[in-house]
């Protein structure tokens, strides 16, 4: 998930997900690293066990039971993807998403409407189970 200044506000709490895609260290830990970097010196949670978006929202769901509002912050085609998932695995919680970073007006202009089209093309492959049918 991408970190941005001023995305987190006072009584949040930022949970950082991802575990060792590509490389040996956790996404979560440079994440984490990132936020504090550009300030951040709130609440933070790791989640470092998860290596896909759909482990990503498994993983995290319980963490946000108490949160009256989430924002989902990554890229357009990351976060559109993610809240989808959150909507298969854990209706409950999606009904409190708010708007985020990635649905900016003007940001991302050009790459929006062929990430859009990419993420719903590979949306259909995804079964119940979060994973791509062969």
């Amino acid at each position: 998930m991408v970190v941005r200044r001023g995305v987190v506000g006072v009584g949040s709490l930022l949970v950082v997900c991802g575990g060792a895609v590509g490389g040996t260290r956790p996404e979560a830990d440079l994440l984490a690293e990132h936020a504090r970097a550009l300030g951040y010196r709130g609440p933070l949670l790791r989640e470092a066990g998860s290596r896909t978006t759909w482990e990503n929202v498994r993983e995290v769901g319980p963490l946000l039971e108490g949160f009256a509002r989430i924002r989902l912050v990554s890229n357009p085609f990351h976060a559109e993807k993610a809240r989808e998932y959150l909507w298969r695995q854990h209706p409950h919680l999606a009904a409190r998403l708010v708007r985020a970073g990635d649905q900016r007006v003007g940001e991302w202009l050009l790459l929006k409407p062929l990430l859009a089209v990419l993420g719903r093309r590979r949306m259909r492959h995804v079964d119940a189970g979060g994973l791509r049918r062969a």
